[in-house]
C-alpha cells in the first residue's frame, strides 16, 4: 500500500495472507472500495480442497489496515480458483465471481454476493447469482463491473465464445442482455 505524501508516494504497508502459504497468488484480483480492500488467492488450499481458492479483506481504521476472515463460499470445490478473476465492491457488498463453479458436473459461472455482519463486520456469505439462460461452460463470472446501482458481468464463452455480457439492476438480471454480433 503507498500513500502521498506532498509529491512523493511512500510505502506505508505491505498486505500479505494471514498463513502466507506458497503459490496461494494472492492479488491475482483486487477491489477496491473507500477503506475495504479484497485480494483475490485463487490457488488457496481449504482443507482438502486443492486450489478451491479464497478472498482476503481488509479495512483500513484510519492507522492500519486490518485483516478481516478470509472469504470462502459454501459447497466450494477443489480447482474452482475462487478469486481468480471477477472481483467487485457494490455498494456493502462484495461480489467474487467464479467462472469455473460446477453446478450438477456442469460448469456455468456464478457469482457469490458476500455482505458485512456481526459486530466485527466479517463478509458473510448472502446469495448466488447465475446467468438467467443457465448456458454451460461460458464462464459467467469472469470480469465484474460496478455503477451505481448497476452491475455488469461478462461471459467470454457465451453463444460459441462470441461472449455476452449481463446486466443486473436492483438484484434482477436484464433478460436481453447484450451480445457480441
Amino acid at each position: 500500500m503507498y500513500q502521498r505524501n506532498g509529491s512523493v508516494w511512500q510505502q506505508t504497508a505491505k498486505l500479505i495472507a494471514a498463513i502466507p502459504a506458497g503459490g496461494e497468488f494472492l492479488s491475482r484480483s483486487i477491489a477496491l472500495s473507500g477503506n475495504k480492500i479484497a485480494l483475490g488467492a485463487p490457488y488457496a488450499n481449504s482443507g482438502n480442497l486443492p486450489n478451491s481458492g479464497g478472498v482476503d479483506t481488509f479495512e483500513f481504521d484510519g492507522t492500519n489496515w486490518i485483516r478481516k476472515p478470509r472469504i470462502i463460499p459454501p459447497n466450494l470445490l477443489a480447482e474452482q480458483n475462487f478469486g481468480t478473476w471477477g472481483l467487485a465492491f457494490s455498494g456493502a457488498a462484495l461480489l467474487v465471481g467464479v467462472p469455473q463453479h460446477r453446478v450438477n458436473n456442469q460448469t456455468y459461472g456464478s457469482m457469490f454476493h458476500f455482505k458485512p455482519a456481526g459486530p466485527a463486520n466479517n463478509w458473510t456469505y448472502f446469495q448466488r447469482s447465475e446467468a438467467y439462460d443457465n448456458v454451460a461452460g461460458q464462464y459467467f463470472g469472469e470480469s465484474i463491473e460496478v455503477s451505481g446501482e448497476t452491475i455488469m458481468v461478462s461471459a467470454r464463452a457465451h453463444n460459441s465464445n462470441r461472449g455476452a455480457a449481463y446486466l443486473l439492476f436492483d438484484g434482477i438480471f436484464l433478460k436481453d442482455g447484450f451480445e457480441s454480433l
